[in-house]
């Protein structure tokens, strides 16, 4: 479907951004996976909600989103009875969202997606690993960093 979407798009201009983000889908009970009280900036506050991680390809003019995964909290893959109970396959463990981030990202090089600058928040920033791992796959900027002219 990505590749589909994204030929009209690039008629107007190449891909030049991969945008990692954090979604946040409020919700009031406890049972749906992954749910809990953390930080989402859909409310922007801790409140109970489900997070999730995207991948969405950019150009000048348009975006598209071509990958979303749910991120499942410590908290909830190291209670398999919860999990269970929540139909969460026995193979589903805790990811980071930062590794999440990584693994979308590898998936999107190898289905060949055009390459952009990758942005994300501070928060994957802060994150030495998420760094390192796009170093390690030439989509870092520790290369081409520069000083701001300001």
């Amino acid at each position: 479907m990505a590749r589909y979407a994204l030929l009209p798009m690039q008629m107007h201009g190449p891909v030049r951004h991969w945008i990692i983000d954090d979604t946040g889908f409020l919700k009031q009970g406890k049972h749906s996976p992954g749910v809990q009280r953390q930080y989402t900036g859909s409310a922007g506050k801790v409140t109970n909600c489900q997070v999730a991680v995207s991948l969405t390809l950019a150009t000048e003019h348009a975006h598209l989103p071509v990958d979303m995964d749910l991120y499942l909290p410590r908290s909830w893959a190291d209670d398999r009875k919860r999990c269970r109970a929540a139909k969460i396959p026995n193979d589903v463990k805790y990811r980071p969202k930062w590794k999440i981030a990584l693994d979308m990202i590898d998936a999107a090089i190898e289905a060949g997606l055009p390459r952009g600058v990758t942005l994300a928040d501070a928060d994957y920033g802060q994150k030495s690993e998420f760094r390192d791992g796009l170093d390690e796959r030439g989509l870092g900027t520790r290369s081409r960093c520069t000083r701001p002219r300001w």
